[in-house]
């Protein structure tokens, strides 16, 4: 599995320019090596979605610079307005009462699909409910997704 994970990092960085600068600063910041991988080594560029340092005025784990959840959050809202691929839920509050994100990214035409993709997956989750057949035709269709539905 980590060979197919590095072939998807590779074909990505491929696809898309590397934002050096706050590369730099990632592998700058990262206490141990082990904690990079070809997922999180890097950030590419894009000319609609903003960086975490453009939001927040920094890049996230930077010394001594702790990112509070608000923070994060109004960075998920701001990929949300600048991304069709993001959509964002609030799912209710925490005991201390703080609001509770679930941020889905997708692509844009599966995200219209999520409450279709959460009854397909709750038919072949119980196979009470379903003929083999049937369960293999909808998996088939059913785009392979992991989240809880905010109001489930």
């Amino acid at each position: 599995m980590p060979f197919a994970v590095s072939l998807l990092a590779a074909a990505a960085a491929a696809q898309q320019g590397i934002d050096a600068d706050y590369t730099a600063k990632i592998r700058e910041y990262t206490t141990e090596k082990y904690f990079l991988t070809e997922l999180v080594d890097h950030l590419p560029t894009s000319a609609t979605v903003p960086t975490p340092e453009k939001v927040l005025g920094y890049v996230v784990g930077a010394p001594n610079k702790l990112t509070y959840s608000k923070d994060i959050y109004s960075y998920m809202r701001a990929l949300e307005k600048a991304s069709p691929r993001v959509k964002v839920f609030s799912i209710g509050r925490t005991e201390e009462n703080r609001e509770m994100l679930l941020v889905a990214i997708s692509d844009a035409a599966n995200l219209t699909r999520l409450d279709e993709l959460r009854r397909n997956t709750a038919l072949l989750a119980d196979p009470r409910t379903i003929s083999e057949k049937d369960a293999l035709a909808l998996a088939a269709s059913t785009v392979r997704h992991f989240h809880q539905h905010p109001f489930a």
